[in-house]
């Protein structure tokens, strides 16, 4: 891993650890005889967080910039990009919605 660690998830109950970095690299570790398979780098920038599809067989992951792909574990590439999917602006007009006035002075924000 080249950039600090950003998601650590563990592969169907095994061994197996997805690991992800701040440049955009995906890393499988093998806990048992210490083998690493490179995935390279999967997104231009930084990866937020990835998890584990049910069914173990896809990955989704959360990019920095605020988009989403599906990657396929076995053919190892990205067989879905949704893009961008969340930005600051989207999460700002979201809170927004949320914030209740109770009174002149009070406001409860239910997140």
């Amino acid at each position: 891993m080249e950039g600090y660690i950003t998601s650590v998830v563990r592969y169907q109950n095994s061994d197996l650890i997805f690991v992800t970095d701040r440049l955009g690299n995906l890393v499988l570790y093998n806990n048992t005889n210490s083998e690493q398979k490179h995935f390279g780098r999967v997104y231009s920038k930084g990866i937020n967080t990835i998890q584990v599809s049910k069914s173990g067989k896809r990955l989704f992951i959360a990019g920095e910039e605020g988009s989403l792909k599906i990657f396929s574990i076995a053919k190892q590439k990205c067989i879905k990009d949704f893009g961008k999917v969340h930005n600051k602006r989207m999460a700002r007009q979201k809170l927004k919605r949320r914030v209740i006035k109770r009174s002149q002075n009070t406001v409860l924000v239910t997140i």
